[in-house]
């Protein structure tokens, strides 16, 4: 099925899991301090006691833009299967763009982080001839349906190197019967030239009469027939 094919929803919460983490990490630490800190302590005009509040609502405005380079990503971040081969596009500032024909791809299989299992996502790696065994040729990652994804990429596989094979078949064949024309061809310009050889004889009186004799292109033609 062509048409060009967004990521899961859901990975957008992977990518944000970094920026998650850092600032709960940040929130831990004003806990700490305005338990441990004894007095009023007060660091640039903020108060122990406000300081997880302080920390919290500095996260947050750092998460907005964050989230906004996350979507972005995401919105680019697309991949088509078409009749021959599949598109990889990604990048925001940087386009990329992997054109991945069927008939070269060799193995597809999935890797998923234990974050991944919990979103119900995987990431598809997909694996050409003549790329190295220690990178794929593409990754796709925020995969829901993987399952489905991977047989109808195979199926397309399947189609697209029969088809390969019978255009080949069709090809040895086509070259198979050039050869014998050109064969064919050769065996009558040297049937002509024996027959004129003959005849040229038989007038100077060298052999006698001529005799009746087939020609090596008749004795071909046999040869085919049989």
């Amino acid at each position: 099925m062509e048409g060009v094919r967004f990521l899961d929803s859901k990975v957008k919460l992977l990518w944000m899991l970094p920026t998650a983490m850092t600032l709960a990490s940040f929130v831990m630490i004003g806990v700490v301090i305005s338990i441990s800190v004894p007095g009023d302590f007060t660091l640039a005009g903020v108060s122990k006691h406000d300081a997880p509040l302080f920390i919290i609502l500095i996260g947050g405005a750092l998460c907005v833009p964050v989230y906004a380079w996350v979507e972005l990503i995401y919105r680019n971040f697309t991949y088509e299967l078409r009749a021959s081969d599949i598109v990889v596009r990604e990048g925001v500032l940087t386009r990329k763009t992997t054109v991945i024909p069927y008939i070269t791809i060799q193995d597809i299989s999935s890797e998923r982080t234990l974050l991944e299992r919990t979103l119900g996502l995987a990431t598809l790696e997909i694996e050409t001839a003549g790329s190295s065994h220690t990178a794929s040729e593409s990754l796709i990652p925020g995969i829901a349906n993987k399952d489905a994804l991977i047989a109808e990429i195979m199926n397309n596989v399947k189609n697209s190197k029969g088809a390969g094979g019978v255009l080949a078949a069709s090809n040895q064949r086509d070259s198979a019967e050039h050869l014998l024309e050109a064969i064919l061809q050769e065996l009558k310009t040297l049937s002509s030239k024996f027959d004129n050889l003959a005849l040229k004889n038989g007038k100077n009186g060298v052999s006698g009469a001529p005799k009746e004799k087939k020609s090596a292109f008749d004795e071909y033609e046999k040869f085919r027939k049989k």
